[in-house]
């Protein structure tokens, strides 16, 4: 009768693809055929639960097409959903719990900050945390068992110094959340800004969630800069850029990956408009990307973030294939992590360095009309805004 069950469930989640308790499958498992639990900590509720949406779509997309191919050695996988609601301390109870009284061996932390705060814990147990979007510089020496496959924010920050830099733009200043991914792509900017010949006229900080920015705003059109570098999330970004207009604050704005979402479309409306952002560079025309986006759009009609599923997509497959040779023996897992050059993955090629970390290229894009676009090489060179 058990077994009879069982595979009631898995059907019902062949059919819905996530129960109520954040749990994917997608073959028969039984008491005979137990599941292997991955963990996946998130952002489920919350300011930030429209994240933790495009990233569950990208992991259950890789789950059902592992279970469709077997799973592990004939064993499916099963995700457990745990949700930090973007609190680093909840991604801690999250760890505890998936590892302590679910006994996962494995887990996908997605954010910087929950990354950094189970780093920790994850080394003294020898638990494998593998994250899809975190950035901070910070995750680079978190530990042997910390891995990411997201290019560090430090990358994007030079990116956008570079582009500043090719214009003209000599003097910035900085809008920056109190935030690890903020404090990475602006450290990084305003160094390499600095380093070649720009001046950096100021540096404002603001708790993440705020919602006013107009005193910030005035402070900065005060000093007339030439452009100004927003390091924060899509809905604080689109608040930023439509207080500016309010004010009268007539300059360039560019931006972070974050950006790109539907959120700053709608707060800002026309004065999104020649916003520009860095973004992984991401061949949107090979056909196992055309795949994914065919699946995707199947569960979403918005391409916000999709960096970040299609990353999620690439870290479960990423995974599974190493433990198909090591099971659940976290050290050979490692050493296999380690060992891996040149992973297709459809959000870009993967090659771990010494520290877990990968390096990809990275692209400008723009908002054009409304829409998210990539930037072409005419627009690359002109200003937004006649200074």
């Amino acid at each position: 009768m058990r077994t009879t069950i069982a595979i009631l469930v898995t059907l019902m989640l062949i059919v819905t693809g996530c129960s109520s308790g954040g749990t994917v499958t997608g073959n028969a498992a039984s008491d005979d055929n137990p599941p292997i639990k991955i963990g996946h900590i998130l952002p489920l509720s919350g300011n930030q639960a429209y994240v933790g949406k495009v990233l569950m779509i990208g992991g259950d997309i890789a789950a059902e097409e592992i279970n469709s191919l077997g799973g592990i050695n004939g064993r499916p996988i099963q995700i457990l959903y745990e949700d930090d609601q973007a609190d680093p301390k909840q991604a801690v109870t999250a760890f505890t719990k998936l590892t302590e009284m679910q006994g996962v061996k494995v887990i996908m932390p997605e954010l910087s900050g929950s990354t950094l705060a189970i780093a920790p814990l994850a080394e003294q147990a020898k638990i494998i945390s593998f994250s899809p979007i975190a950035s901070s510089t910070k995750v680079a020496k978190a530990g042997d068992y910390t891995f990411r496959i997201r290019e560090k924010g430090s990358l994007h920050g030079e990116a956008a110094a570079d582009y500043m830099v090719a214009l003209g733009w000599r003097r910035v200043a900085l809008l920056v959340v109190l935030h690890e991914n903020g404090a990475s792509y602006a450290d990084a900017f305003a160094k390499r800004f600095n380093e070649s010949g720009g001046t950096t006229l100021l540096i404002q900080t603001y708790s993440k969630d705020a919602a006013d920015f107009k005193t910030e705003l005035t402070k900065i059109k005060e000093l007339n800069p030439d452009a100004v570098y927003l390091a924060g999330f899509a809905k604080e970004v689109g608040e930023q850029l439509k207080q500016a207009k309010e004010i009268g604050l007539k300059t360039n704005f560019v931006t972070t990956p974050g950006a790109e979402d539907d959120q700053l479309l709608t707060i800002a409306g026309d004065a999104a408009e020649g916003l520009v952002y860095t973004y992984p560079l991401i061949d949107m025309n090979r056909k196992d990307v055309q795949n994914f986006l065919v699946k995707y759009h199947n569960r979403s009609a918005s391409d916000s973030l999709i960096f970040g599923a299609m990353n999620t997509y690439d870290s479960l497959h990423i995974l599974t294939n190493v433990m198909k040779k090591c099971g659940q023996e976290t050290s050979c897992i490692k050493t296999e992590l380690y060992s891996i050059k040149d992973y297709p993955g459809i959000g870009g090629n993967v090659t771990f360095d010494q520290d877990g970390e990968v390096q990809k290229q990275i692209m400008l894009k723009t908002v054009k009309n409304g829409k998210f676009e990539q930037m072409t090489d005419r627009e690359k060179k002109a200003t937004k805004v006649e200074q």
